[in-house]
């Protein structure tokens, strides 16, 4: 939601006219003026106040922005980490389950360093 403030030159131009009203008027209007004054010189403060506030909301935007793309990066790291594992541990689950069947030792060892090498494959780790 945007808001549309005065001008900077638009509440100079109102504090000047009341700045020059003669001082020779009825003290209810001389009362009303310096009110009004006051009243300019307190919202001027709190315009200061909310335009800093908004510029630091939209850094606080930013900044929320960045952790998020790197929660992002993060979550989707992790499940990379946590299927290779998964593929690591089934790799292993075969080579126990190989080394159990029958066979002679040198096709089980074949037979297990077919294994690790399909695994390191799917992973990346072997050309």
């Amino acid at each position: 939601m945007t808001h549309e403030y005065m001008k900077s030159e638009e509440v100079a131009a109102i504090r000047e006219f009341y700045q020059t009203l003669p001082l020779d008027l009825d003290s209810s209007v001389l009362a009303v003026r310096r009110d009004f004054l006051r009243l300019i010189d307190d919202w001027q403060v709190l315009m200061a106040e909310n335009h800093r506030l908004r510029e630091e909301l939209e850094l606080l935007r930013a900044e929320g922005a960045v952790w998020k793309g790197w929660r992002d990066k993060q979550q989707a790291r992790t499940i990379e980490l946590f299927e290779r594992e998964k593929k690591l541990v089934e790799a292993l689950h075969r080579v126990f389950q190989e080394y159990e069947s029958e066979g002679t030792d040198i096709q089980v060892a074949r037979r297990m360093r077919k294994i690790a090498s399909d695994t390191l494959k799917e992973l990346g780790l072997k050309g």
